[in-house]
C-alpha cells in the first residue's frame, strides 16, 4: 500500500500554524502549485488546472481540483472535502475559481488572505467579480515564515534528494574524460540518478537534472549541457540537481579540465576557500547578510569585484518557476537571521575575466549550533584528465 508523503500529523500540524497567522480573517486560500501542495500534502502539477486549498478558521479544509487528480488526493491527503471540476465543463481557471467563490460563500467565509506573490493577477480579478463582497488579502509573508523552517519530515525528503545528488556527482567524476561531449555526460548522469533512486526509493517520485558550462560560458549560469567535448585548459561547472517528491538539492562543483593555467588556478583556490569560509561562519542567528559579506569579502581580497549573483538560498519546497523565499536569500541587504532546519545551498562565486564564473555548492543545514553539511560529493580540488 503506497504511504502518503507526509503524515497526518504534519499536514494538521502545518494548517493549525497558518490558522494562528490568520488574525481578522476567516480563511487562508491558497492556489500556488508549492502553497497548496505544503497546507494539503499533496502535489498536483497545475497543467492549467488550478489546485486550491481552502483553511477555514472554524471549518475542516476543502480541496479544489481538476478530476484526474483525485486519487492523487486519496492518496497523499488527510482532507476529505474534496470538490473536482472537468475539463469539458468550462475553461479550467474560471471553473475552478467559480467553485471557490460558492464554498467561499457556502461557509460564509467573507475575509480571506492569498498567496498573493505566487498567483497571477487574473485569479483574484476572477474571483472579485465572482464573489465581490470578499475581502482579499495577502498571506505570502505568513506562508513564507512557515515555509523557511523545515520540519523533520520535510529535512529527511531533503536529504534524500541531497543523496541522489551526490550520486549524480560522484558519478560525474569518475566516468567524465577529456573528449566527452557535455551532453553526453549529462545523458549519463540523469540515467545512472535514475537507476540508483528506482534501487533505492522506488515508491518516491524524483525528477533530475544535470547540465555543465565550461570557461566562459559559465557567466551563462542556468544554460543547458552542450554538445561541446570537455577541453583541456578550461574550469567546468557541473550543476546536478534532484527533487523528491518536488524538494530540490543541487550539488554543484567546479572541477579542472587537464592542467590549469595560473589565471584558472587562482580563481579556483578563492571558490574553495570562500565556500569554507562561508560554511565556518553558518550558525543560527547569523544574518544572511553575514555569509554574503563573508564570502564577497574572500573574492575581493583575491581580486575580484564583479558578482553574478548572491551566495545562495534556501533549498527545500521549490523548482526554477516557484517557490523561492526572499527571507533566505544570502543577499548583502537582507538582516534576516537563519535559524535551526532552514536548509540552504551555499555557492559562492565571482566573475573571473577570462576564466568563467564557476564554483562549488553544498546542501547546509542550520542545527541548534551550528550547521550540517548535508552533501557528501567529493569536494575541494578536483581534476578530470
Amino acid at each position: 500500500m503506497q504511504l502518503p508523503i507526509f503524515t497526518k500529523t504534519e499536514i494538521e500540524r502545518r494548517q493549525s500554524v497558518l490558522r494562528a497567522k490568520l488574525a481578522g480573517l476567516d480563511a487562508g486560500v491558497l492556489i500556488s502549485f508549492t502553497n497548496s501542495y505544503y497546507m494539503s500534502g499533496v502535489p498536483i502539477l497545475p497543467w492549467g488546472r488550478p489546485t486550491i486549498t481552502i483553511i477555514p478558521m472554524n471549518d475542516d479544509p476543502v480541496i479544489i481540483a481538476g478530476k484526474a487528480d483525485e486519487q492523487n488526493i486519496s492518496l497523499n491527503s488527510p482532507i476529505k472535502n474534496v470538490i473536482t471540476y472537468g475539463d469539458i465543463e468550462g475553461p479550467n481557471v474560471n471553473e475552478a475559481i467559480s467553485h471557490l467563490a460558492n464554498e467561499l460563500k457556502r461557509l460564509g467565509l467573507s475575509k480571506i488572505g492569498v498567496d498573493g506573490y505566487y498567483i497571477l493577477m487574473a485569479y483574484v480579478e476572477l474571483l472579485r467579480e465572482k464573489y465581490p463582497d470578499c475581502q482579499i488579502d495577502d498571506i505570502t509573508d505568513s506562508i513564507e515564515d512557515m515555509r523557511l523552517i523545515n520540519s523533520d519530515e520535510e529535512v529527511d525528503i531533503i536529504r534524500i534528494a541531497t543523496e541522489i545528488a551526490d550520486y549524480g556527482m560522484q558519478t560525474y567524476l569518475s566516468e567524465a574524460k577529456l573528449g566527452m561531449t557535455e551532453i553526453e555526460m549529462a545523458g549519463r548522469i540523469i540515467l545512472a540518478m535514475a537507476k540508483f533512486a528506482a534501487s533505492k526509493y522506488p515508491d518516491m517520485g524524483i525528477t533530475f537534472n544535470c547540465y555543465s558550462q565550461q570557461g566562459i560560458h559559465s557567466l551563462e549560469p542556468h544554460a543547458a549541457a552542450s554538445g561541446q567535448p570537455l577541453k583541456p585548459e578550461r574550469l567546468l561547472c557541473v550543476v546536478v540537481e534532484a527533487a523528491a517528491e518536488h524538494y530540490m538539492a543541487a550539488v554543484e562543483r567546479a572541477i579542472a579540465l587537464g592542467d590549469l593555467l595560473p589565471e584558472q588556478q587562482k580563481y579556483y583556490d578563492t571558490v574553495i576557500s570562500a565556500l569554507q569560509k562561508t560554511i565556518s561562519i553558518c550558525a543560527p542567528g547569523v544574518l544572511c547578510s553575514t555569509l554574503d559579506k563573508a564570502s564577497q569579502a574572500v573574492f575581493q581580497n583575491a581580486g575580484y569585484e564583479n558578482f553574478l549573483c548572491g551566495t545562495g538560498l534556501s533549498r527545500g519546497l521549490l523548482n526554477a518557476f516557484e517557490g523561492r523565499l526572499d527571507k533566505s536569500n544570502l543577499r548583502i541587504y537582507n538582516d534576516y537571521p537563519l535559524k535551526p532546519n532552514m536548509v540552504l545551498s551555499l555557492e559562492p562565486y565571482a566573475i573571473a575575466p577570462g576564466v568563467g564564473a564557476q564554483r562549488h555548492c553544498e546542501m547546509i543545514r542550520i542545527t541548534e549550533n551550528g550547521n550540517e553539511v548535508l552533501s557528501k560529493a567529493p569536494s575541494g580540488y578536483l581534476r578530470i584528465a
